[in-house]
């Protein structure tokens, strides 16, 4: 029995959750973000309870988006506000969050759930976090999603017109002037009613 236990492989000593931390910033640095993912994943895995363990999973976060994993990035985020309300980063993760859904916003002939996904998201980072560099980012890209919000209504309304069905393109025209009135696509759509 003890000749048994003298030949068990030795298990390398584990890294402390600095060094895992640390191997998936320096990942990162070198532009891999999917090595750095692993890093920072067995950095929470191993220490869970540490003050590591929260930066690492605000580093997954930046490591997902960069892989453009937005569906990931999105329940990661949700997940990340729900269990840590106070963070001082959390202006950074509403801010993944809501450029996840942005980054995915489809042409303005295609469905527009996105779109309205983002828009939201991008305001609750302007309501939420006023003034810091998020929401100045956040607004702009607020006022370019309702211009394409607006470019959609117009896409349909055109639509309808070329089809001879002037009722519906006339909805369609109105809800730009109604909804949509600070956008590029205002001229439009009353030079077309």
């Amino acid at each position: 029995f003890l000749t048994a236990c003298a030949t068990l492989p030795k298990t390398p000593p584990s890294l402390s959750p600095e060094q895992l931390y640390l191997k998936g910033i320096y990942a990162i640095e070198k532009g891999k973000p999917r090595e750095a993912l692993t890093w920072f994943e067995r950095t929470e895995q191993e220490y869970p309870y540490s003050n590591w363990a929260t930066e690492a999973q605000l580093m997954q976060l930046f490591c997902h988006y960069s892989l453009t994993d937005y569906v990931t990035t999105i329940a990661q985020s949700d997940n990340f506000i729900l269990n840590h309300p106070i963070n001082p980063h959390l202006d950074y993760v509403y801010y993944l969050k809501a450029v996840s859904y942005y980054d995915q916003i489809m042409p303005v002939t295609q469905d527009q759930t996105n779109t309205k996904e983002a828009l939201a998201a991008l305001q609750t980072v302007v309501a939420i976090f006023p003034g810091t560099a998020y929401a100045k980012d956040a607004q702009v890209k607020i006022d370019l999603a309702y211009d394409h919000l607006a470019a959609h209504e117009m896409s349909i309304g055109r639509f309808y017109q070329h089809r001879g069905h002037l009722p519906a393109a006339l909805r369609r025209y109105s809800q730009v002037i109604e909804n949509y009135d600070t956008t590029p696509q205002i001229a439009e759509a009353l030079f077309r009613m």
